[in-house]
């Protein structure tokens, strides 16, 4: 029986983690298993990944296969999915042991508190505070700066170190977790992959500037700002969005948390935008298409996915949500003037891609009410 490689042509390379220099390891063609989720908000957003090992390459993914980054290519070497894994698998002979996750690891801290000052009788109770950072530059060596903010309450300045200082001992590394249950003899490796923009909820943006700027311009500085440069530089995807946002953020708000309301807004006119990181570590942002971009029949199946473009036939595997997609055999009801108005195109929220060819869309109408919604402070995603 052919294998999953040649059938799709896709290949997967893999490279060691972007703190050490992103290096070349390996390409994997032997793989059992492959599927991957793309979503309108985030991009390329995760991925599974199972193939057998023999006891030399279990060792090496044990120890060093976390936070390796991946890539998925097509027979063109056109990125597919791109992410990082972040929990390692080893199954034989029913010991079952995981390895992380890589986005547990903690190896900046800081505590958000009301100091207790203890040198007035009855002791009183300072304003809320940030502390001061505590590392582990090891760690951070390794797997790059992964920063976490502590919620320590009420507590003394030194009682805030022990908390940091405990923390970073406990999550400065991946953890280990195992089972054992008598089964299988198999030896395999499987990967639980993530896309880059779950590196927004790596760390906290801050502005304490005045006024208001436009959203697109916030964007750009939040990707900026991340402290490990893993996003790309590159605008040309970020397209001009004049709806303005208040300039001031401060350590309370996650740049995830920051992206995802700007995104809930839309722009002035209440259309609904996306975003996501993409090829390269590129991030888009952009307004919903006015047209659609994929034709598929219903009654032919898979070998009817296409493209807005007369014979341009589309692999599954190279579906890409935030696009609408046109059923061309199934007429439901009467056509609406209005793409978003017909229920005979659907708005992609999520594509589910499983090798060698199924696949899986989720989405709907596409609509301006979440829009005026968020911007009315009553809502998100």
């Amino acid at each position: 029986m052919p294998t999953l490689y040649e059938q799709t042509g896709l290949a997967i390379k893999v490279e060691s983690p972007i703190a050490q220099g992103q290096a070349f390891v390996r390409m994997l063609y032997d793989y059992t298993s492959y599927s991957h989720l793309v979503s309108a908000f985030g991009g390329y957003d995760e991925a599974q990944i199972e193939f057998p090992v023999d006891l030399n390459q279990a060792g090496d993914w044990v120890d060093y296969g976390i936070g390796r980054v991946i890539t998925v290519l097509d027979e063109a070497q056109q990125v597919v999915w791109e992410g990082l894994v972040n929990v390692v698998g080893l199954q034989y002979a029913g010991r079952n042991l995981q390895i992380g996750p890589f986005f547990e690891i903690a190896n900046r801290t800081y505590v958000v508190y009301s100091p207790v000052i203890t040198g007035q009788i009855p002791p009183i109770v300072g304003d809320t505070t940030l502390s001061a950072a505590v590392n582990s530059s090891r760690s951070q060596s390794l797997y790059g700066i992964m920063q976490k903010i502590l919620n320590g309450g009420q507590r003394t300045d030194g009682e805030a170190i022990v908390l940091q200082t405990s923390y970073i001992t406990e999550n400065a590394y991946p953890r280990r977790n195992e089972t054992l249950a008598v089964s299988g003899t198999e030896l395999k490796i499987t990967l639980q992959c993530v896309g880059f923009y779950r590196y927004l909820n790596n760390y906290y943006y801050s502005n304490t500037g005045t006024g208001s700027q436009a959203v697109s311009a916030r964007i750009i500085a939040i990707l900026a700002a991340e402290p490990n440069t893993i996003f790309n530089a590159s605008t040309r995807f970020i397209s001009s969005n004049a709806l303005t946002t208040p300039s001031y953020a401060n350590y309370t708000n996650s740049a995830m948390d920051l992206v995802k309301t700007i995104v809930a807004n839309g722009d002035a006119s209440f259309n609904k935008w996306t975003f996501g990181i993409y090829a390269n570590r590129q991030a888009v942002y952009a307004a919903i298409p006015t047209a659609h971009d994929y034709t598929y029949s219903l009654s032919q199946g898979v070998n009817s996915l296409s493209s807005n473009m007369p014979g341009m036939v589309v692999r599954p595997w190279a579906l890409l949500p935030a696009r609408f997609l046109l059923y061309t055999d199934f007429v439901l009801g009467k056509r609406a003037a209005s793409i978003w108005a017909d229920s005979n195109y659907i708005f992609i929220e999520q594509v589910r891609y499983t090798a060698p060819f199924d696949f899986s869309l989720t989405g709907g109408r596409a609509s301006t009410f979440p829009q005026k919604i968020a911007q009315l402070g009553l809502g998100g995603i």
